[in-house]
């Protein structure tokens, strides 16, 4: 009987909210437009709050299940799959099955679903573990399926169409707001998860691309936009996850771990050209294909994730500590001073100084040195890169990784003066050489790693941080530099990397400081 009325008392309230809503209506009291008003703010306002709200505050840190989040992703897949097969066979009316296979498969899990959790449970428990399993896949499917299969007017879908109606999206949209707290999750769930979820979301990403291309301008274009949101989502998870898992690892040389990430990125960036003649094919009508090499990357990933669940990563802290502080109060407790501003700061200037420099400085040699083809100049550039990551390296074992953060980008400043004033091709050279070694380095790297060292039990979520201010700069400088003269980009980079001198030796001024408050927080 106590289970009867236990039941009744976390479910009745709810019912009898839908009934008075009946009631209200039959009665006229609310109507039609009413009801249109508080169903777009319930999905547009209400639900994505309460989604992003259940992500970042509730504690599932403890409770996470990675076998629970896979299987909710699966089953979801699995049974879109299945309703869309069904209805293609079974169905008649083609302007009705984008309508009825999204109809069928979208459930009231996050609105009475959580309702009736938070009667019984005064909490949501797991559910958000079955929202990022489920509910980004309901929206993106939807989008999908009611451009492919609505009714168009007659009209072929295309991809403005489509990414329109993705960026409207208000649900996926507070999915992806909530990207940037990839790096506090890294610190909440740990490393392995990250990581996972980065490997997992890069392998649908590639094969995606695969099946987009098999595809051609039957959904291709759809296909492949979806595939490109889920690759960012991949990076972001990447970053926040091995950066942090490395300088962990490797505790007693946080700085050297990071720029093997960075070695890493240039051996494969040296193959790449190598991959892509062997993995090159053609298809039955005459197209270039590069599937095989997709494919082969995708299966990688795959294999990288099990081995993540497989092999021992830096997840003992989180479990140790027991309960953890949720995001909100996380960041509360963290002191972030102007210092620590001006080094994430470093991300930003770091990254305009070797991207602006690859991006003009062929240019510049071609219009303002008078060199017919200074393509040579690149491979001084990574022979630089190369050599600074072994070099850099050994020298972090010495000196301290924040003295680098100043001192390079003072190399990299005189340098580029130098190269504008001087013109000439030798200049060039020593300047792609230099710039590579100062600038690409593993710059950006030890930036990260002075920022973990420096916040200890934040470390994705500075991490994040650093990313997010480097992919500003990706695109708001180089959107700036598109339109500007090579002498001008080359004048721009030059006041960009002396901002970047100027936070480097500010940091490295107040580091006594930093390291007093990052005793603090410990």
């Amino acid at each position: 009987m106590s289970n009867l009325i236990y039941s009744i008392n976390a479910t009745l309230p709810i019912f009898l909210l839908i009934i008075l809503g009946k009631v209200l209506k039959t009665t006229k009291i609310i109507n039609d437009e009413f009801t249109k008003t508080a169903d777009r703010y319930v999905f547009r306002i209400a639900l994505p709050a309460l989604l992003f709200s259940d992500l970042t505050e509730n504690n599932v840190g403890s409770a996470f299940d990675g076998k629970y989040v896979l299987f909710c992703f699966s089953v979801t897949i699995f049974s879109i799959a299945v309703l869309w097969g069904l209805t293609e066979k079974f169905m008649k009316n083609e302007e009705q099955k984008g309508a009825f296979i999204q109809g069928s498969y979208r459930s009231s899990a996050a609105i009475l679903g959580l309702a009736f959790i938070n009667n019984m449970y005064d909490s949501v428990g797991m559910a958000p573990l079955m929202i990022i399993g489920c509910v980004p896949l309901y929206n993106i499917f939807a989008v999908i399926i009611l451009t492919l299969k609505g009714d168009n007017g007659g009209k072929k879908p295309n991809m403005k169409e489509t990414f329109i109606n993705v960026m409207k999206n208000p649900i996926l949209l507070s999915i992806l707001i909530a990207l940037p707290f990839a790096g506090p999750l890294s610190d909440k769930l740990g490393r392995r998860i990250s990581t996972a979820i980065g490997s997992a979301s890069y392998a649908i990403y590639l094969i995606g691309l695969a099946l987009a291309f098999n595809a051609g301008t039957h959904g291709g274009y759809t296909i492949a936009y979806v595939c490109a949101i889920i690759g960012g989502i991949a990076n972001s998870f990447l970053d926040t996850g091995i950066y942090p898992a490395v300088s962990e690892i490797i505790y007693k040389a946080p700085g050297v771990a990071t720029m093997g990430i960075k070695f890493f990125i240039a051996i494969a960036q040296m193959l790449l050209p190598f991959v892509l003649g062997v993995a090159v094919t053609s298809t039955a009508a005459g197209l270039t294909s590069y599937n095989p090499l997709f494919y082969g990357c995708g299966i990688a990933y795959i294999v990288l994730f099990v081995l993540v669940f497989l092999f021992p990563l830096p997840d003992a802290d989180q479990k140790a500590s027991g309960k953890k502080e949720g995001l909100i109060d996380s960041l509360k407790h963290t002191h972030f001073s102007f210092e620590s501003i001006a080094m994430i700061l470093i991300g930003f200037t770091c990254t305009g100084t070797f991207q602006l420099w690859l991006n003009c400085a062929q240019n510049f040699a071609k219009e303002n040195v008078g060199w017919a083809d200074p393509s040579i100049m690149q491979t001084y550039y990574s022979a630089g890169t190369m050599l600074a990551l072994i070099v850099t390296a050994f020298l972090t074992r010495k000196i301290k990784d924040v003295r680098f953060i100043v001192v390079y980008p003072a190399i990299c400043l005189v340098t580029m003066i130098a190269v504008l004033m001087g013109q000439s091709k030798p200049l060039m050279i020593a300047g792609a050489f230099i710039i590579g070694w100062a600038g690409a380095g593993g710059l950006l790297q030890i930036a990260t790693s002075v920022c973990n060292m420096l916040f200890p039990k934040i470390k994705g979520t500075v991490t994040a941080l650093v990313m997010i201010a480097s992919s500003l700069c990706n695109y708001t400088i180089l959107t700036a530099a598109s339109k500007m003269q090579p002498s001008g980009v080359m004048t721009m980079n030059i006041v960009l990397t002396a901002v970047g001198v100027a936070l480097g030796l500010f940091v490295n001024i107040r580091y006594k400081k930093m390291v007093e408050l990052a005793q603090q927080d410990n």
